[in-house]
């Protein structure tokens, strides 16, 4: 009873922490992947193992290789990765769904691996195009506050030993 605590602690920490969630470009290559082998007629449990073999992300083996279990105990593919929703969220499972039932699961697979490399596209078009006025924000910030800091007390030390308010300058 005593051991079950720290494991406890751990699988909480890793579910703050998000260390449950894979990087969605190995999600992405791993659903390639595994459309290019549904395509080509593997069984879909022996192409959700051989995925599983090539992952490289802890989590997202161990979730294909579950998914991978289920299926082969029964399971549809889509079921069997709707309990997996920190890799494989609601609509991905219910375009999987879509897919199964229309005997076009290879296309469906392909086309959730082509979105989710765009959405992966996007999402480094939109850090590059934050990244320099971040940069420069920050450069104004830091300059204002050395004015403030610096110049600003500068200025007041002088008109204070003048004895003059800084209002009648302009005057």
């Amino acid at each position: 009873m005593g051991d079950a605590a720290p494991l406890i602690k751990d699988s909480m920490a890793a579910q703050i922490h998000g260390v449950g969630v894979p990087p969605l470009k190995e999600l992405a290559m791993s659903v390639r992947q595994l459309a290019t082998l549904v395509r080509a007629g593997v069984v879909i449990h022996t192409a959700l193992e051989t995925v599983a073999l090539q992952c490289e992300n802890p989590s997202l083996k161990q979730s294909f290789e579950e998914v991978a279990r289920e299926v082969t105990g029964g399971a549809s593919l889509s079921k069997a990765m709707a309990r997996h929703p920190r890799v494989f969220d609601d609509p991905f499972v219910n375009a999987v769904d879509a897919g199964q039932m229309s005997g076009k699961l290879d296309l469906i697979l392909m086309r959730l691996a082509t979105f989710m490399e765009i959405g992966l596209k996007r999402r480094a078009s939109v850090k590059a195009a934050l990244r320099h006025p971040v940069i420069v924000l920050c450069a104004f910030t830091a300059a204002f506050f050395f004015l403030v800091r610096f110049v600003v007390p500068q200025f007041t030390n002088i008109f204070s030993r003048l004895h003059t308010n800084g209002a009648d300058i302009g005057e």
